[in-house]
């Protein structure tokens, strides 16, 4: 409406019977009954419980004191009411107030939007050539309503153009041309003929330089938040410089920082990605995380987990999905950075979000491996913080997310299924260590961690079993019978559990269910040589090692 009623006030009535006037008059219809429909559904909106988080007040009494005036201003029918008196399209002129509200339905639109200042931009950019074409046919407007020239290069536009047939591209052009003139301040400019038309001028001139102005600072707000995150790297890359200056730190160091610096920008435009996940709430943090290691996160889970009997019934792959995106940390390394170290503890596992890695040994250096996006590594032995019998390196700049043993030890520990299962796994690890070997070279055979899970399953059984609450526990439970109820049930979904795992009656498929989890508890993942290396085996063994080199 801000579009069609101004021109044809200024440039065409459009009263003709071709088919695109016709569709005009159509659309303006449409518009009118969109302006009445626009203030009969915001009077009636109702305030909820989901409107709570998106508005800090009440929508409904927010629209009755900022806005509704100008709806009704907008929607009222002049032009119908003095039908009897005149048909000119000036008497429309009042549907042009709707746009007063143009700027809190764009916010509205973009309310759930990152890129506000793109979008407030685009919304100034919009209102900005609407006041450049109004003043075009405020422009033309005089001259219809007023007088024509009488010469094409003067002020006023030439007679030539009264008659609108034939000539409508030509008389918006010509208002085009005084609008941009006024606003822009490029174009031939002509005196004015008469007091008015000099008062129009000036007015003219005036709102399209503050326009202009206020258009520029939009640009500039714009340029300043796009950079901010560049100033905010070259701030600390130049403290970062005057540190390793007043150390004089050199070297192999001082190129290790220098990548890692030119990894951050070049990879991540200099955005700690960690603290701005540290900085949204919990539930966007862990929907980012998802998206980000959706691929590697399912592969793990279900690695791990799937195999437990019932863990799909019970929905435990995807319950411990939601739980270890939130436990999630990112990091990000350069080229030929090491991630693991052989010889060393290893304290978190990762997930490959971007990158290439490849592992070497100094202890087997015919045995390596490579990880790509979409994979994980590091979990071998993650709950015992065992030693590192590998060295991983990034082949190129890698975006990692590390998990800790703390954290994936709460996540098993918050679900009845993978806590239960963690138990059996634990106990069967101590059924192994508990035999006698004739030689601590011999190796665990499947078959003999197969029947310690099946062993351990038993003792578990047998457990929650024994926890069958006594007559006394009953009487004096009979004031805090809820708890007690609690209680019970608890120990029945956990004796229930408990079946599940005691269906794996053979010792291979007790094993096949558990190996993955046996893998996170064994130092290493090693099952044949549960003995493993010790942390301080190996350090004395990676010691001698560098000593024969």
């Amino acid at each position: 409406m801000s579009i069609i009623v101004p021109y044809r006030i200024s440039f065409d009535s459009m009263e003709h019977t071709t088919w695109l006037p016709m569709v005009v008059r159509e659309i303006e219809l449409l518009c009118e009954v969109l302006y009445i429909a626009d203030i009969w559904i915001n009077w009636r909106i109702q305030r909820s419980s989901k409107s709570v988080d998106l508005y800090e007040q009440d929508h409904r009494e927010s629209y009755k004191s900022e806005r509704i005036v100008y709806d009704i201003m907008a929607a009222i029918p002049l032009d119908y009411l003095l039908s009897g008196f005149s048909n000119d399209s000036l008497y429309r002129i009042n549907r042009c107030i709707k746009l007063r509200n143009f700027l809190h339905y764009m916010d509205e639109i973009n309310r759930g939007s990152i890129h506000k200042e793109m979008h407030r931009l685009r919304t100034v950019s919009v209102v900005y050539v609407v006041l450049m074409y109004w003043s075009a046919c405020m422009y033309f407007a005089i001259a219809v309503y007023d007088h024509f020239g009488t010469e094409w290069n003067a002020w006023l536009p030439d007679a030539s153009l009264s008659d609108p047939e034939g000539k409508r591209t030509l008389r918006l052009l010509r208002g085009c041309f005084f609008a941009t003139t006024s606003f822009i301040k490029k174009g031939r400019t002509f005196k004015p003929d008469t007091i008015f038309h000099f008062a129009f001028c000036i007015i003219a001139c005036f709102v399209g330089l503050l326009t202009m102005a206020f258009m520029i600072g939009e640009f500039a707000n714009l340029f300043i938040s796009y950079i901010s995150n560049e100033v905010e790297y070259r701030k600390n890359y130049v403290a970062v410089e005057m540190y390793l200056g007043r150390w004089k730190i050199t070297g192999e160091l001082k190129a290790r920082t220098h990548a890692f610096l030119s990894s951050l920008w070049s990879s991540h435009r200099g955005v700690d990605y960690q603290s701005f996940l540290e900085g949204v709430p919990e539930c966007i943090r862990t929907d980012s995380v998802l998206i980000m290691a959706q691929a590697p996160l399912n592969l793990f889970v279900s690695d791990i987990f799937r195999p437990l009997p019932r863990s799909e019934n019970l929905g435990t792959v995807e319950k411990l999905t939601q739980d270890i995106a939130q436990h999630l940390k990112f990091e990000g390394y350069p080229r030929d950075e090491n991630v693991l170290v052989e010889g060393s503890i290893i304290n978190f596992m990762y997930f490959v979000v971007r990158g290439y890695l490849f592992s070497t040994s100094e202890s087997q250096p015919n045995r390596g491996s490579s990880f790509g996006k979409g994979t994980y590594f590091g979990d071998k032995g993650i709950l015992v913080c065992s030693v590192s019998t590998c060295t991983i390196r990034t082949l190129r700049s890698c975006d990692l997310l590390s998990l800790g043993p703390d954290a994936l030890q709460r996540v098993l520990q918050k679900h009845r299924a993978t806590r239960i299962a963690y138990e059996i796994a634990a106990q069967a690890t101590q059924i192994v260590k508990r035999k006698e070997r004739t030689s601590s070279s011999v190796a665990v055979t499947e078959s003999e961690w197969g029947e310690a899970v099946v062993g351990a399953i038993q003792l578990k059984q047998t457990e929650i079993s024994a926890c069958d609450p006594s007559a006394d526990e009953a009487l004096s439970a009979e004031a805090i019978k809820d708890d007690f109820n609690a209680i019970d049930r608890s120990r029945k979904q956990d004796l229930e559990l408990v079946g599940y795992y005691a269906s794996l009656e053979r010792a291979i498929d007790a094993f096949g269910a558990f190996r993955p989890l046996l893998q996170l508890i064994v130092p290493n993942g090693q099952l044949h040589n549960f003995g493993g290396p010790t942390i301080q085996q190996s350090l004395s063994e990676n010691f001698k090692h560098n000593a024969v080199g």
